[in-house]
């Protein structure tokens, strides 16, 4: 094993391009962090095949991007030693904002406002935060493993996992990138022995500490890795045990602003490597924004979630952890951001949506969370193996999902696999902010199509009310969990769901709505054992 470091030292795309420092805290405590925005990159010299890898070549041209696409010129380098006279010191310089992150006074930022080529200059916030998952998690011994055994198969299974598993459908050829706190053991954990004997954690990096070694710190990503793929002796944790990984440490506890700066620096690098897919199980709230900011285009994580998508990159981003604070009702950055898949958890005791998990819309009252899976799961650890809780945890199981998804149909684009997804899911066409569409189903993808369901209720529209008849005998005790459940939401003239309800059916009369609460033309949709209709009150 001492091996390894070099390996993967050897493995590593060169990223010095990308960095000009990473130190973690200002050498000038006094000032404040900037990005400083140039106007263009005039004089830049670019080659798309000396820089990114093939994987990355591959990507774009599936997705019909542009090989000399602007945003992954390199910044203009004599712009960079401009400022760098006058501020204090410079960090890092990114290729897709066209900007450089820098420590300086007001005096230094009016300065650096009034050159030609500078567009603007923005303070970035410099409050304290916290990784989004401080997850509870119960120790696993050797003695009672066993018990954690249901657990350890259906966290797949409710995804009907186990049927890509049977075929052979693990994520091969897709590369992975996992965004965390550090990931100690990896490299010595049977969890991940596959992995290290197939060399297939092909980059590291730690943008804290500009360092190849991310074996280390918080154990988030550990578990993180593990619920994506990752095993238990013979048993899969995740679906993408096949798949190639890039592992960044992005993440550091009790910081400032720099996390989401390292958020940044590790999309382009990971866009660079390569990657088909980002994880994010990381996410930033009342620490640091207002709920009206979680519009997908406030905060810079989610300005780059944006653009990693627009590079072709699938981002997976965990929903958050904040479903019963009432100071914090909607989800978290970057899961606000357009044009990613942002996961819920569940609760496997129930199959309902779990009460830390946070719900949407976002801020401008677009459909977040996309899905759901399981936010509980049997992880692995620096040394032994956990029950962590958490949408950190629902993200990664979906990213697995969709690695064999695109292993399946390498054609497809990332808004594909979203869209795709979305359709697989157990609640689609019906929709609500708590579930998103529901759980993907892996048999949607390997039988082509969704079955049609048969009829399970009706609306019948009352004098005073409308009710949700349910055309089911209650005799079947031998249901699945969760199946008893029913949906239902109502929108307004412009398709918002403006409430929502999850009805546990005991009753042929399962639901009744005042008339006089709906307003005209509103719809009412509603979805049960499968079946999904929808009536507008005229």
């Amino acid at each position: 094993m001492k091996r390894v470091p070099l390996l993967i030292f050897l493995l590593l795309f060169s990223i010095k391009f990308l960095l000009v420092s990473f130190s973690a805290k200002s050498p000038y405590p006094d000032n404040d962090l900037y990005l400083v925005y140039f106007t263009d990159k005039k004089g830049v010299d670019f080659n798309p095949y000396e820089y990114f890898h093939p994987k990355a070549i591959d990507r774009r041209l599936k997705n019909n991007i542009d090989l000399y696409d602007i945003t992954d010129f390199p910044v203009n380098e004599s712009y960079i030693d401009k400022v760098s006279l006058i501020v204090d010191s410079v960090s890092y310089a990114t290729r897709w904002l066209n900007g450089l992150f820098v420590y300086a006074a007001k005096e230094q930022v009016q300065a650096i406002k009034e050159l030609d080529f500078v567009k603007k200059a923005e303070k970035l916030t410099r409050q304290k935060s916290l990784p989004a998952a401080a997850d509870k998690k119960s120790l696993i011994s050797n003695t009672d493993i066993s018990e954690q055994r249901w657990l350890m198969k259906h966290q797949t299974k409710h995804l009907n996992g186990h049927e890509f598993y049977n075929r052979r459908i693990n994520g091969s050829g897709i590369r992975i990138a996992l965004f965390d706190a550090g990931f100690p053991g990896v490299n010595k954990h049977n969890a991940f022995k596959h992995l290290m004997k197939e060399r297939r954690i092909v980059a590291v990096w730690d943008f804290h500490k500009s360092l190849y070694d991310v074996f280390k710190d918080h154990v988030h990503g550990t578990n993180v890795l593990s619920a994506v793929g990752g095993y238990f002796d013979s048993i899969p944790l995740g679906l993408a045990t096949g798949a190639e990984f890039l592992l960044a440490r992005t993440e550091i506890r009790f910081e400032f602003y720099f996390e989401e700066k390292y958020w940044l620096a590790a999309a382009e690098w990971a866009d660079k490597n390569g990657a088909h897919i980002i994880n994010t199980s990381v996410g930033y709230t009342y620490h640091r924004y207002f709920p009206e900011q979680m519009d997908g285009k406030t905060s810079l994580v989610s300005k780059a979630a944006r653009m990693a998508a627009r590079k072709g990159i699938l981002v997976v981003a965990a929903a958050g952890n904040e479903g019963s604070k009432d100071e914090w009702q909607t989800i978290c950055t970057p899961a606000d951001a357009d044009s990613i898949l942002t996961v819920g958890a569940i609760n496997p005791n129930t199959m309902l949506v779990a009460d830390y998990s946070s719900k949407g819309p976002t801020a401008d009252k677009r459909k977040k969370p996309n899905v759901s899976a399981f936010g509980t799961v049997v992880a692995a650890g620096e040394t032994a193996y956990s029950t962590p809780s958490g949408t950190s945890f629902s993200s990664p199981l979906i990213a697995g999902f969709a690695a064999c998804i695109m292993q399946m149909h390498p054609d497809w684009t990332n808004i594909d696999v979203i869209e795709q997804i979305q359709k697989s899911a157990s609640l689609y066409p019906y929709y609500d902010y708590s579930h998103g569409y529901g759980i993907p189903n892996a048999n949607f993808f390997l039988n082509q199509q969704k079955i049609a369901k048969e009829p399970t209720f009706e609306f019948v529209i009352n004098d005073d009310s409308v009710d949700i008849i349910i055309d089911d005998d209650f005799s079947n005790i031998n249901k699945p969990m969760g199946s008893n459940i029913l949906y239902l939401h109502i929108t307004n003239n412009n398709d918002e769901i403006t409430e929502y309800f999850v009805v546990d059916v005991y009753q042929k009369k399962a639901f009744s709505i005042d008339l006089e609460k709906l307003k005209l033309n509103n719809k009412i949709r509603a979805h049960y054992m499968g079946y999904t209709s929808e009536i507008t009150i005229e």
